[in-house]
């Protein structure tokens, strides 16, 4: 969802959080917890214009880190250190 620009809301137990935590954006919450999901959805509210104001940079970071390509280039690169 933050590739095509939109906000992302996932709970506490899931990888993508430490993504979330560097691009600085507050999608966490407790997992399991209805108004810790209520208050997050209530705080992206209050910053969606940040949120669209931010959006090409976002956009580009994960462009950059976390697509497909990337995570293809960093396997290849761990799969050629291991074979040297």
């Amino acid at each position: 969802a933050l590739a095509v620009g939109l906000p992302v809301l996932v709970p506490d137990s899931v990888a993508l959080g430490d993504v979330l935590d560097r691009l600085n954006w507050p999608g966490q919450y407790p997992a399991g917890d209805a108004r810790g999901l209520s208050e997050k959805i209530t705080e992206t509210i209050r910053r969606l214009d940040e949120f669209r104001a931010r959006r090409d940079e976002l956009h580009e970071v994960v462009r950059r880190d976390h697509s497909w390509q990337a995570v293809a280039r960093r396997s290849q690169e761990v799969f050629e250190s291991l074979m040297q």
